[in-house]
């Protein structure tokens, strides 16, 4: 039996590169060895369909496993030979892991996996949704002397929730969609010396963490329980939304705001 993965980064979400699988007609732009691709049905567990490259006889595969936006699986049978793909998109922050498994059971299958270019379709797959997908935010740190007690501050005052936490206590990262995460003054001064720290008893930098509410006064409210230091209470501004500022254990501005449009 033959059996590897192939894998590669992308910075498009599965949400994106999941077309490129789920219609056909897609597969010969980013794996170059196809020249046509039919299928009998829809991209569902069960349908047939047939797969041409160039050069060679078409052959026969069919859908073994289909989870949109995470996997599908496909079965071909290649003279004595049974050839298994499994196509996973793994969600990553930022970005998704392309893998692409190929494994062939029968006589000749090292030969037949030796000769197969998976990598480079991966790795154009990746390239494709990589090109089609704008610039993201991948998370947002604060640098701090005492990680533990900012942990503990933005989880009274703000009601985060740890995701993770690297070992040796350096950084620790937060549940959301735009991860907020915090490390060490320390860890990072290894790689910029000259980091300006934030400071209660000092003026803030010209940035600021921007914080979604539906409930701002309250969220302002509970914040100032909680240690924050006021800067401005809340107001609604004259499109609609209620904004307010505060400052948090370390000095660090951030604004407490409604959604919008």
């Amino acid at each position: 039996m033959f059996q590897k993965d192939f894998s590669s980064i992308s910075t498009a979400t599965p949400e994106t590169l999941w077309p490129h699988y789920a219609e056909v007609n897609r597969w010969k732009v980013w794996d170059e060895a196809v020249e046509q691709v039919t299928l009998g049905g829809a991209f569902a567990k069960g349908s047939r369909g047939t797969l041409k490259l160039h050069g060679k006889p078409a052959l026969d595969f069919t859908l073994t496993e289909v989870t949109p936006n995470v996997s599908f699986s496909d079965e071909t049978k290649v003279g004595p030979m049974t050839v298994r793909f499994t196509h996973t998109l793994q969600r990553l922050i930022g970005g998704t892991k392309v893998t692409h498994r190929v494994t062939i059971d029968g006589p000749g299958a090292d030969a037949l996996g030796a000769n197969m270019h998976v990598q480079q379709s991966v790795d154009t797959l990746a390239r494709i949704g990589t090109k089609a997908t704008p610039v993201t935010l991948g998370g947002v740190i604060l640098y701090t002397p005492d990680i533990e007690k900012k942990v503990a501050f933005y989880e009274q005052a703000f009601g985060f929730e740890v995701a993770q936490r690297a070992p040796g206590g350096v950084y620790v990262q937060f549940k959301g969609a735009v991860p907020l995460a915090f490390v060490v003054e320390s860890f990072v001064k290894t790689m910029v010396p000259d980091l300006r720290p934030s400071r209660p008893n000092e003026a803030p930098a010209a940035a600021e963490l921007m914080l979604v509410f539906a409930d701002v006064p309250a969220a302002y409210e509970r914040a100032l329980k909680h240690g924050a230091v006021a800067v401005a209470a809340p107001v609604t501004k004259p499109w609609g939304q209620v904004v307010s500022y505060v400052r948090d254990v370390d000095g660090a501005l951030v604004e407490l705001c409604t959604p919008w449009e």
